[in-house]
């Protein structure tokens, strides 16, 4: 079924999709530089991105692969879709790639929500510290690299050791179901009693 449903978002059914389903603008070079390296390790993973929607996108992402010996056919383009069935897409991916300095706030917890492991990187800023917190409410702070390096060696773990990459979805699992902050009603019931608390 899964294997349907890849070729049926043009993915391969047997390679490692890595996704990116961010804005272009926040895929800096040095960044993109670390998924290509990753690419090169997984010679068989593919990269699933948002389509950007105009040429000239396309056009300048497919250069930054060309520069480091990446070919065009190993990208696959996302078209825009809405909202269900972009959440439900998610989960056919098998390792989420983030962006730095400015990570990924809501599509870091569609990543998390579709069961799809990722690294963090972690700044020194608002901007780059957001998906790192979510991993770490997530009882995954073993994912969160403070460097490059860190998050290619973790990022490549996850792709090549299927025990570890197993191990980290049952955590994610199990965060998304204990955890409040992965749980909107819960969380609104946990600040409401603080509240009350604070106005007694």
């Amino acid at each position: 079924m899964r294997e349907r449903r890849r070729e049926q978002a043009g993915l391969p059914c047997n390679a490692p999709v890595l996704v990116c389903f961010n804005q272009s603008y926040k895929i800096t070079p040095p960044v993109f530089a670390l998924w290509c390296a990753l690419m090169q390790r997984a010679p068989q993973s593919v990269i699933w991105l948002l389509d950007p929607g105009v040429a000239v996108g396309r056009t300048i992402l497919l250069h930054a692969m060309a520069i480091h010996d990446i070919s065009a056919d190993r990208v696959v383009w996302a078209p825009r879709v809405p909202l269900a069935e972009h959440k439900a897409r998610l989960s056919l991916a098998d390792l989420g790639l983030d962006t730095f300095p400015y990570t990924s706030h809501t599509t870091c917890r569609d990543l998390l929500d579709a069961g799809v492991p990722m690294v963090a990187r972690m700044g020194s800023t608002l901007a780059s510290r957001v998906s790192a917190s979510l991993l770490f409410a997530a009882g995954l702070q073993d994912w969160v690299v403070e460097s490059g390096s860190d998050w290619l060696e973790r990022s490549s773990t996850l792709l090549q050791d299927p025990a570890k990459a197993i191990l980290y979805r049952r955590q994610l699992a199990h965060a998304m179901s204990h955890y409040s902050v992965f749980n909107p009603h819960a969380y609104a019931q946990a600040w409401n009693a603080v509240l009350e608390a604070f106005l007694e």
